[in-house]
């Protein structure tokens, strides 16, 4: 079994000797470089760049007051929470326990 499966393996690899090697023709590089010089590139006008960064300032500064008031708001949660604990009454005063 394994020997037919050796000869079928010999057998694939020897049937491509004495090809050719397959060659381009010799306009296909003129051509290749004709498309490539020729594409149109698209140029962005300055005005829609001042657009794009205008946006993007406006978003970076919306994002910047949120965080802030975000902030804010966390603070006065914890300050909340500081001054209720404040008002619990102790139960202990001193934390000596075996003295």
């Amino acid at each position: 079994m394994k020997e037919a499966k050796k000869a079928w393996i010999d057998a694939a690899l020897n049937s491509t000797q004495g090809m050719q090697r397959a060659k381009p023709s010799d306009e296909l590089w003129l051509k290749i470089q004709a498309r490539t010089f020729s594409a149109k590139v698209k140029m962005i006008p300055v005005s829609q760049l001042r657009f794009i960064a205008a946006a993007a300032a406006i978003l970076l500064v919306l994002n910047v007051i949120t965080l802030g008031t975000y902030i804010q708001r966390e603070n006065a949660v914890w300050g909340e929470l500081l001054e209720e604990t404040e008002e619990i009454p102790v139960l202990i005063s001193d934390y000596k326990l075996y003295e």
